[in-house]
């Protein structure tokens, strides 16, 4: 790169040097130079890397987020604090923790929640697998990432109350970089929800990193719900490691920002263990809104489960590739893919990837995908019975919807996502009426 930085980095780098010093100078652990070093030397991804091909970054590229001083952090509006569930909850403004809005106590014995900025001092922000980053946003997240959660569940511990992690952005032109570490011991069982809201009209733009370590027997249920305002961006990254007999359910609702992209990594590196993947996202206005799964089934008897659907409406984009791969030697592997899309205007769009790799014997694994229309045979049957055309829309996309949102362990979190779908739905055109 003849010591020159890569397209559009130079704002991040000017960042990491106002905050810690000069690149080229090492901190006490030196991973977050490693990192920037890293960044500057990949840049931000383009078209032309295959897993990228979907989604232009360019319009994130061009804006210049800032990292927000804490101290100059003013309350949020109240409704955005507002909880879907009963449970611990730990509040991040623009990647900071809010000790004022939080409520974490009391906690049960064998459990441990923490911000990662108040960790002891020496512990590292780094992530086991993510040492050398191939992309240049997993780069900038170790690099620029100050706080986040750390959850740790001792063994044999049965968490009764669900954890929340509140991640809110407020303020125009912010950007927050946080990491979230989840350990759940042998044989333990726990329910994480990590919401990312947004003020509406704000940009900003948001990296996460979130990594869960289920040990053998564990039992893990982590949902994922993106509401970002319609100006922000939104990345992040999910990696799951899954020891012998752990079962892990995985549900992401993607609603809001301009661009977000959501990706996962889940390896079955212990046998008999199982996954569970499920998605909605809703993409309309020009929203784009990218997922990219990956699942490597490494032992015998492991099991994956991907269940996706997108509904998109006036320009709306949303991209799934989904990679399923199957390791030498990991025989009776059981995978199942699926993803269907929805589209609601003539300009959405749906790119949709599913893969196999196979490379052992004695394996059960099947694909699919569609990209459809309402049907309207469906159509003409409700308004047979007398509903208007806007209330047979409505009716059939809250039943696409509703097939996902009813997998997610939060009954009340599902109402008020399947409240916002709904009036999210398109107003139906005089031809439909007549």
């Amino acid at each position: 790169m003849n010591g020159l930085p890569a397209a559009g980095t130079g704002h991040y780098l000017a960042e990491f040097e106002r905050l810690y010093g000069r690149p080229q100078d090492l901190d006490r652990a030196g991973s977050r130079h490693r990192a920037i070093a890293r960044f500057r030397e990949i840049g931000f991804p383009s078209g032309r890397q295959e897993g990228w091909r979907y989604t232009n970054v360019a319009p994130l590229v061009r804006g210049s987020y800032s990292i927000v001083d804490p101290a100059a952090t003013a309350a949020p509006d109240p409704s955005l604090l507002a909880g879907d569930i009963d449970g611990h909850r730990l509040v991040f403004v623009h990647g900071h923790y809010r000790p004022d809005l939080s409520d974490r106590e009391p906690l049960p014995a064998g459990l441990t929640v923490r911000n990662l900025a108040a960790a002891p001092a020496g512990e590292s922000i780094e992530v086991p697998g993510l040492e050398a980053p191939d992309s240049g946003f997993l780069a900038l997240n170790a690099a620029l990432a100050g706080d986040g959660a750390v959850i740790e569940v001792a063994d044999d511990c049965v968490v009764g109350r669900p954890l929340h992690l509140l991640f809110l952005a407020t303020a125009p032109e912010a950007a927050s970089f946080v990491r979230t570490r989840i350990r759940v011991g042998r044989g333990s069982r726990v329910s994480v929800l990590e919401s990312y809201q947004g003020a509406p009209g704000v940009t900003g733009f948001t990296n996460a990193l979130t990594a869960i370590t289920a040990a053998a027997g564990a039992a893990v249920e982590h949902v994922r719900v993106q509401e970002q305002s319609d100006l922000a961006f939104h990345v992040d990254n999910l990696t799951v490691e899954q020891a012998p007999a752990s079962r892990v359910s995985l549900h992401s609702v993607s609603l809001g920002a301009r661009l977000a992209r959501h990706d996962v990594a889940v390896r079955l590196a212990g046998a008999g263990a199982s996954v569970a993947l499920n998605g909605l996202y809703l993409a309309d206005g020009r929203r784009h809104i990218d997922h990219h799964l990956a699942v490597d089934h490494q032992q015998p008897d492991t099991s994956s489960r991907q269940y996706y659907k997108g509904i998109l409406n006036d320009a709306g984009r949303g991209v799934f590739s989904g990679r399923v791969t199957v390791h030498p030697g990991a025989v009776r592997a059981d995978a199942d893919q699926s993803n269907r899309n929805l589209l609601l205007s003539a300009d959405a769009e749906a790119d949709t990837k599913p893969e196999l790799e196979i490379l052992a014997d004695d394996v059960r694994c099947s694909h699919g995908a569609t990209v459809g229309q309402l049907d309207a045979q469906a159509l003409f049957y409700l308004r047979s019975r007398g509903l208007s055309a806007a209330a047979a829309r409505a009716l059939l996309v809250r039943a696409f919807a509703a097939d996902v949102l009813g997998r997610l362990p939060l009954p009340g979190l599902a109402d008020r996502l399947a409240a916002r779908v709904s009036a999210r739905l398109p107003e139906p055109s005089a031809a439909e009426n007549a």
